[in-house]
């Protein structure tokens, strides 16, 4: 897991976007200041990882680029709850 952090319009999405691409990742983008809580990001993010290894994953890993992360009430229990999901 990598955290970007930075003002709006940095580049940080696409800069993460690019690094993915470069490494030989499928990306797929969530914007998590659309759901407003860590419980549906956790969901759509569980959900995009898993639509990912399907067919049209080509063989390749997937990247889940997440995307305003503290727009979401609760976004640190989000990334918390992944964490805990990856273990």
């Amino acid at each position: 897991m990598i955290l970007l952090s930075g003002p709006p319009g940095f580049g940080k999405t696409t800069l993460a976007h690019i690094v993915a691409q470069q490494a030989g990742y499928k990306t797929l983008e969530i914007n998590a200041s659309d759901d407003r809580s860590a419980a549906t990001v956790t969901t759509r993010i569980k959900n995009a990882i898993d639509a990912g290894s399907g067919l049209a994953s080509d063989g390749k890993p997937t990247c889940v680029v997440i995307d305003e992360i503290d727009g979401a009430s609760g976004g640190g229990d989000a990334v918390r709850l992944l964490l805990w999901d990856c273990d």
